[in-house]
Formats: structure tokens, sequence, C-alpha cells
């Protein structure tokens, strides 16, 4: 088999929320900046005793913990949402004459969106991460089937000097398709 050749120089992040029901449509999250999945087995010790003696005969998985970390630029309402536990569909409507949350006031009717923090106890989503792999013939596709995310950044990062990153950790979940897989595409 042939060593895997791979630099992943960047790729996108989605996100499909998971309502309880179903997933919902898949939105991107963002420019992909770093992302790791850990897995982490435990295992215990089968014991063997049959000859009045005990002796180690294997080793046995007993649970398996997945995890995945990401940091996204380019700050959208999307990812400002996760970023805040809160909801990314809500607006507000100002009418004529209303201050607006900026202190100035509305010259027509203004509906503008909102994110209410903390609205949320916490993201359940299937993530795809589409990777662009500088070296190889082809480029990686993560899906992680099921995971709980939280985010890690603080909000003060976000109105910095700098070029604004959002960062998230999430526990994966095993459901009925297992994990997580990885496709290899070939670069068109």
């Amino acid at each position: 088999m042939n060593p895997i050749e791979r630099y992943i120089g960047g790729g996108k992040i989605f996100l499909a929320k998971w309502n309880g029901t179903l997933y919902e449509t898949e939105v991107e999250v963002g420019e992909i900046q770093s992302a790791t999945l850990k897995i982490n087995p435990t295992y215990t010790d089968a014991i063997a005793k049959d000859s009045g003696i005990a002796k180690k005969v294997d080793k046995v998985v007993k649970s398996v913990d997945a995890t995945i970390s990401f940091t996204t630029q380019n700050v959208n309402k999307v990812n400002m949402a996760m970023a805040m536990l809160g909801s990314d569909t809500q607006t507000e409507t100002f009418a004529i004459g209303d201050t607006l949350p900026d202190n100035t006031v509305a010259t027509v009717e203004t509906v503008i969106p909102v994110i209410d923090g903390v609205t949320i106890s916490k993201i359940e989503a299937r993530v795809r991460i589409v990777g662009v792999n500088i070296s190889g013939s082809f480029n990686p596709v993560l899906l992680v089937h099921h995971a709980v995310i939280t985010p890690t950044s603080d909000l003060r990062d976000f109105f910095a000097d700098k070029h604004a990153t959002l960062g998230f950790n999430g526990e994966v979940l095993e459901v009925a398709a297992g994990y997580f897989k990885e496709y290899h595409m070939p670069k068109a």
C-alpha cells in the first residue's frame, strides 16, 4: 500500500444541525484554519484462568472517545450564532422613527438580523469538512456523522485588530452509521 501524500492547505466546514428529529439543511460555517480529529480508545485486559493461573490473553476495547476541534475564519451570522450559543434565525423590526441599535433613527421600516446569545444549550450537528490537499492527488472529505459542539473562542477576540477566528470543540457520538468517514476525492 502506498503512503498517503497529503498536505492539507485549507478547506471549508459545513454543518447540518440536528433538531431532535432530523438534520436540517447543511450550511457553510466558514473557512478552516485548523481541524483535529482525535480517537482515544480505552482498553481492558481479557484474562484466562482455565489453567489455574490468571493469564492476560487479549486487550479488549472498553470504550471509544472521539473528539473534533476546528477553527474557522471569515466570521458570518451562522458561525457567530454558534459561538454565542444563539439562534441565527431571528430578526427585529424597527418602525420609522425608532432608534436603531447603532443609535441612528430609522427613516424606513427596517428589519435587522439579530443573534440572541445563549438561547440554546448545545449544538448537535453532522459535520462535513472538505479539505484542499496541496501535494496529493485527492482532496479529503471528513464526514462526522454526529457531534455535540461547544464554542471555545473568547468574544473579545472577535473585535481585535487581527483577523477574527472562531474556535469550536466537539464530542463525536456514535450513531447507526458509525462515528465518521474520510473520503479521498480524486482531484478534477
